[in-house]
């Protein structure tokens, strides 16, 4: 028995988990909607005019039905101007009701060792509330994954709890739940089949049962036959018979996927999957033994859950194995296979409960639960770990997507098209407008006029450019150019997120990147502390420019003023076609022994040398002058014969592998990358040369080695 004063360490191990997942999301939350959440605006435009009808809840979105989450999203929607962190706290809500209901049915069975009770049920709010699900946790259009498995452990519930209801009260509330379920999302409909132990378990005859189970049956194909009308496989989804023709990779997803609420790395996640796939079916195995006895009647509705996600595993493996292995530990898949590892430990607290001989007869077992208890406490500690890092990536990437979706009128169709964008969370630019105006017509959001100011008062950070005369870099339309400099503002104004690129005299942008943490690797330029800086980098392709000599600038938004300001700098650049001449630079024969680089590598973004016209190219290396300290180079990458320049970067990059084999600390910062279209290049095999290109000179000294890349 617990004393009364061990309460308030109990209260504490079960708040634990729960205040930090809302730290988590209050911290890392961001009200933008992005990916699918856009496809949401046409409906809420048609609920605003007064023109939905059932179809436009029905109609199918990838592979879900998800008519319930859309009464959901409206009712937040347009009772918050769509402020996207209240959708994240409901799924907040929702797992704080599926843990309550957890307990419940857990406070229903037997339980005379009250120390075991509540170590498994922390366990369980450890799993409930676990930050691995991060993805989930911080995307608003998510909130069907936890309703979903409210629908499905309120029916177990139901089904297991309210012994005084009347079966036929039980079996309708359940089967509603059910089909809440099944068009919520797709994988709702396998909760008809996974709660059958639980309808199997209500006290009735034989014949009533068998009466009960053949009408779930019917209203399950019921549902799958409403649920498929109209249905369309989405095109963008792998070959169905893949695990057929992969059946190695198709296992090694499934027990993957099984393991990734314990594991992140794809092996360790499928050991682990394996462990607790072989745990689930023993203990099927022995409930099916045991088919009368207590123990099988309080583990109903455990298995249920159980076979819930494993189901959900399975079908999910069928579906998304030819993605690749990978993809089998996203975190958004969690939510479900968590209900597998907690069906697992409430089991096994069952059949300890009710072998109190076998307990006491071996007593290495209490002592062996709490080894288990310490490996998965260290467990969620370690995701927790990686899914703050998750989260923290997430809010940068989504607030500076907050920002671009209030420039979008100051975007270029291009945008979307570059490396660096900020926009890969929304549709194209073009679609993106319109969504934007459909979002101020309904009053979910207000987006107003910015000023462009060329000339601030104050210093706002700099754009490094080759030289500061007037000498333009020449480059082929299909090349690309690498651009750094550095950001600073007052310290009691925040970094800005994104740096955005304009040329020649367009109010407008062709290309953005995000702003990096603090950087020590800058000249110190600002020595005073009243200033914050931060570095940034971009690879730009320079197919969105025209022909002809231009200027490419640097711009910042001041969120307080409303206004886009310029940083110094203006990188001059002489762009011309693909098949034109470029004389522009001298290129040396000879290399210079001040000199030293060495270009590492040209290939596909994919790592192949064989590379396909049309692909983006990535070369990368590293360069430094041998006599002077730490200095920043500019690289030139030519091919072929004539030398014709490609791409333009500076070095600045971290190689602390070329510090340590030179023996020269200067040096840790002389790596260089850049990224251009390989239609610069005609097929066929071809050398790339890295250059350092001295500005004040207009000349190029060439590195001791060469690449050799074939365009297909």
């Amino acid at each position: 028995m617990l004393r009364s004063s061990h309460y308030k360490y109990l209260i504490t191990a079960y708040c634990i988990p729960v205040i930090l997942l809302v730290w988590f999301i209050t911290s890392y939350s961001v009200n933008v909607p992005v990916w699918d959440q856009f496809q949401l605006v046409s409906f809420f435009e048609k609920i605003a005019s007064k023109n939905i009808n059932l179809v436009d809840f029905f109609i199918q979105h990838n592979e879900h039905r998800i008519f319930f989450p859309k009464i959901l999203f409206a009712l937040l929607a347009f009772s918050s101007r769509w402020n996207i962190k209240l959708e994240l706290y409901f799924s907040f809500v929702f797992a704080v009701v599926n843990f309550w209901l957890m307990y419940k049915i857990a406070s229903a069975s037997k339980s005379t060792n009250k120390s075991l009770f509540h170590l498994f049920n922390i366990l369980t709010c450890l799993l409930i509330f676990s930050l691995v699900q991060y993805e989930n946790w911080l995307w608003g259009f998510q909130i069907p994954w936890f309703f979903v498995n409210t629908c499905v452990i309120l029916t177990v519930f139901i089904l297991s709890v309210p012994k005084t209801w009347p079966p036929y009260l039980r079996l309708s509330l359940s089967a509603i739940c059910c089909f809440t379920a099944s068009f919520s999302l797709a994988h709702g409909l396998f909760s008809w089949l996974a709660v059958i132990p639980s309808v199997a378990s209500i006290e009735s005859t034989t014949t009533q049962k068998r009466i009960r189970l053949l009408l779930w049956i019917m209203l399950f194909a019921l549902s799958s036959a409403i649920y498929s009308i109209g249905y369309q496989k989405p095109s963008h989804h792998p070959d169905t018979l893949f695990f057929l023709k992969q059946p190695l990779t198709t296992g090694l997803y499934f027990l993957s996927i099984l393991g990734s609420p314990l594991s992140r790395l794809v092996w360790s996640a499928a050991v682990t999957g394996f462990v607790i796939l072989l745990t689930f079916l023993s203990f099927n195995i022995y409930w099916i033994k045991n088919y009368k006895s207590r123990f099988a009647y309080d583990a109903a509705p455990w298995l249920s859950l159980g076979w819930f996600a494993t189901l959900f595993a399975l079908v999910t493996t069928l579906g998304r194995a030819g993605f690749g292995i990978e993809q089998s530990t996203s975190s958004r898949y969690t939510t479900v296979l968590i209900l597998l590892v907690i069906a697992c430990l409430q089991m096994w607290r069952l059949l300890i409960g009710y072998n109190q001989k076998w307990l006491k007869n071996n007593s290495y077992i209490l002592p062996a639960n709490y080894f288990v208890a310490g490996i998965l406490t260290a467990l969620f500690i370690s995701v927790s770990t990686n899914a703050i890092t998750q989260g923290q990536q997430i809010w940068l990437a989504k607030n500076s997507a907050k920002n671009c979706l209030e420039w979008v009128y100051f975007f270029d169709d291009s945008v979307t098209d570059l490396p660096d964008s900020c926009l890969p969370l929304y549709p194209k630019p073009a679609e993106l407008k319109d969504f934007t105006k459909s979002l101020q017509n309904l009053g979910f959001r207000d987006f107003k006029n910015i000023a462009f100011v060329t000339q601030p008062i104050n210093n706002y950070g700099h754009m490094n450019v080759p030289s500061a005369n007037d000498q333009s870099i020449t480059l082929s339309r299909s090349g690309g150019v690498n651009l750094s400099g550095l950001v600073t503002v007052p310290t009691h104004n925040q970094i800005p997120q994104t740096v955005l690129f304009s040329w020649g005299r367009n109010q407008s942008f062709f290309a953005n990147t995000i702003v990096h943490s603090d950087s020590s690797t800058e000249e110190n330029t600002f020595n005073s502390s009243k200033y914050k800086k931060a570095t940034w980098e971009a690879n730009i392709l320079l197919k969105s420019l025209p022909p002809g000599e231009t200027k490419i600038k640097s711009w910042i938004h001041d969120p307080e003023k409303n206004q886009f300001i310029k940083l110094n700098g203006e990188f001059k650049v002489n762009i011309i076609s693909d098949n034109s001449p470029i004389k522009s630079i001298q290129f040396l024969s000879k290399s210079n022994p001040e000199y030293v680089g060495y270009l590492d590598a040209v290939q596909s973004n994919d790592g192949d040398k064989s590379i396909q016209r049309g692909d983006t190219v990535s070369a990368s290396g590293w360069a430094i002058l041998t006599l002077k300290t730490k200095q920043k180079h500019w690289i030139v990458l030519t091919y072929g014969l004539s030398n014709t320049p490609v791409a333009i970067t500076g070095t600045g990059q971290s190689r602390p592998d070329v510090a340590e084999a030179l023996e020269n600390s200067n040096s840790v910062n002389s790596g260089w990358r850049v990224e251009f279209s390989s239609e610069v290049m005609p097929r066929g095999i071809h050398e790339v040369q890295a250059w350092i290109y001295e500005p004040t000179k207009n000349t190029a000294i060439p590195f001791g080695n060469a690449y050799q890349v074939e365009i297909r």
